[in-house]
């Protein structure tokens, strides 16, 4: 129990107990691998509510979905089209939705750290995540994001993590959530990878040569992941018993959290909608879309972005699901 302890006040106070002991159960106290394989750098989440943090008030009592966006520090074009796209605190079908920019920002880069406090200043809605900007780093905006979630949205039913080249069908996407479980809920579009050794120079979602397992992984594909708040403390809990993070998948990470205690992606869909479509093949051409599809990838051109906004206006907001 001890073990229990130290992990909640690590972590935070605001981390279940019940949680954390029931990862001690399953799997025994913490046990990082230490490897052989220099190559392979190690990403391993930190969540901390930084005191620079403090001062961010998004969520109220009725926050229904609070959507996280993990967003690179020079992307300030994409994060005033997403402000304009996504109101703070839209309501759609009697459902609040609250909306985070999670921006990393290392301590050294004081000209970078000056111009996202003011920005932060201007719209309240920046959780600055304090270490380097980098496809790399990523996932610890992410834990960031998530630890934050966890400790400031507690009364939320959901909180959803996306990327920012994803357009957001909103009204479809509460939609879905209606018919969603309340507990124990990871899910959006459900894929599969591996957990595979490096092979040349290529360290991306790849493990040490020494890593002690070679498996199949199930997760949710990382533009739009879905959690209830449970699972988002199993998530920044079960963080610490994970061996090795690989790096640049935290979506990849995340489904191999979870697959330890227990808790596997499920696909979001309904009626026959599907709940994300990738912007490629016969899908490229937007005006052919489903009706009642609710996130659309891979939009990385922000005219492009901007374009599809425009295109379907009001029907952003309306759900067919």
């Amino acid at each position: 129990m001890d073990g229990v302890y130290y992990l909640q006040q690590k972590r935070n106070a605001h981390a279940n107990m019940s949680i954390a002991e029931e990862w001690f159960y399953h799997m025994g106290k913490p046990k990082k691998l230490h490897s052989n394989d220099t190559a392979v750098p190690h990403i391993d989440p930190y969540p901390i509510d930084y005191l620079v943090n403090g001062d961010l008030n998004i969520c109220s009592n009725d926050t229904f979905l609070l959507m996280l966006y993990p967003i690179r520090f020079n992307d300030r074009e994409m994060r005033d089209l997403l402000r304009s796209a996504i109101p703070q605190g839209i309501v759609i079908d009697g459902k609040t939705v609250n909306r985070l920019f999670v921006i990393a920002v290392d301590d050294n880069d004081r000209m970078g750290y000056r111009q996202v406090i003011e920005e932060k200043k201007q719209f309240h809605d920046i959780l600055i995540s304090r270490h380097n900007d980098s496809y790399y780093s990523v996932p610890l905006s992410v834990w960031d994001g998530l630890i934050w979630a966890r400790d400031h949205c507690h009364y939320s039913a959901y909180v959803g993590k996306f990327d920012p080249d994803a357009i957001i069908m909103l009204g479809n996407l509460i939609g879905f959530l209606l018919y969603a479980p309340t507990q124990r809920l990871y899910g959006g579009k459900a894929i599969y990878n591996y957990l595979k050794s490096r092979t040349g120079d290529n360290v991306l979602w790849t493990v040490p040569f020494d890593y002690p397992e070679k498996k199949r992984v199930d997760f949710i594909s990382g533009p739009a992941v879905i959690m209830t708040l449970d699972v988002v403390d199993y998530l920044v809990t079960g963080a610490e018993f994970e061996p090795f993070f690989a790096v640049a998948a935290d979506d990849l990470m995340a489904g191999a959290i979870l697959s330890r205690i227990g808790i596997s992606p499920k696909e979001l869909s309904r009626n026959g909608c599907p709940f994300m479509i990738w912007r490629m093949g016969r899908w490229k051409n937007y005006t052919q879309l489903p009706n009642c599809f609710a996130v659309y990838h891979d939009v990385k051109n922000i005219s492009t972005f901007r374009e599809i906004i425009a295109y379907y206006g009001e029907r952003i907001y309306q759900s067919v699901v």
